[in-house]
């Protein structure tokens, strides 16, 4: 179908509430294999954006909507649709090893993929085109590595480097809950398709170390959450597939 012809979107992204003071904002008019997950998890003193799409419609709007906490936003990997947003939030970060893709953008060629091959099923905006896209590079307030704490009041998420999707992937867990955000590394794929690591053994490795956290609930890059259960699952496929 042409782009030409397809409606404009009332509204380009859909929220859905979880339990504990958790929303997934998807970007409804995109296909869930080409726009990841935005995670919005609300603390007392603050709020934490995990990925922030394609940023095709800066996300801070939607997530202003939802709350008025101080805000910070984190790319889980450079991935176009997890950093995509990043650019509309005051707060911005990463690990510090993806910090030089985010800050330039310009050879991202999973955005170059998606221009090429996606399909919407609604505009943004008149006038519109997949092929005008690009992903917005932006200057971080913050980078992370293995070990920090996110703080938001009552609530704190811990940074877990996980290299093998990217070098400088992580994944944010929230003992106290135990509730794990895994960005790319981590989701279910209901079609089972093969999308290969950068990196396997380093993938397969930050695999095993996830395996042992005592988790309840993970919340992919992708679709659904998941269960613990779900989540070895996951693991024994994925790992399956390079050996």
């Amino acid at each position: 179908m042409s782009s030409v012809r397809l409606p404009i979107a009332d509204n380009w992204y859909e929220i859905n509430s979880y339990p504990d003071n958790i929303f997934r904002i998807t970007e409804k008019h995109i296909d869930s294999y080409w726009s990841g997950n935005i995670w919005l998890v609300v603390g007392s003193s603050k709020a934490l954006v995990v990925d922030t799409g394609t940023g095709i419609v800066p996300p801070n709007t939607i997530v202003s909507s939802i709350t008025h906490k101080p805000v910070i936003a984190v790319a889980l990997c450079c991935f176009y649709d997890h950093s995509g947003g990043l650019y509309s939030f005051d707060e911005r970060a990463c690990h510090h090893l993806e910090a030089d893709a985010v800050v330039d953008s310009s050879n991202d060629k999973l955005a170059s993929y998606f221009v090429k091959n996606a399909k919407l099923s609604a505009l943004p905006y008149k006038g519109f085109s997949l092929e005008c896209y690009e992903v917005k590079s932006t200057k971080l307030t913050r980078t992370f590595q293995e070990g920090e704490i996110i703080d938001l009041g009552d609530r704190r998420l811990e940074v877990l480097h996980i290299p093998g999707r990217t070098p400088g992937s992580i994944a944010l867990w929230e003992e106290n809950a135990g509730y794990l955000f895994g960005g790319e590394s981590l989701f279910i794929d209901p079609d089972k398709n093969d999308f290969p690591p950068q990196d396997v053994i380093s993938y397969e490795n930050s695999l095993f170390r996830l395996a042992e956290l005592p988790v309840v609930s993970i919340f992919g890059g992708h679709f659904e959450c998941f269960s613990s259960e779900e989540l070895h699952q996951l693991i024994k496929l994925e790992i399956g597939r390079y050996h």
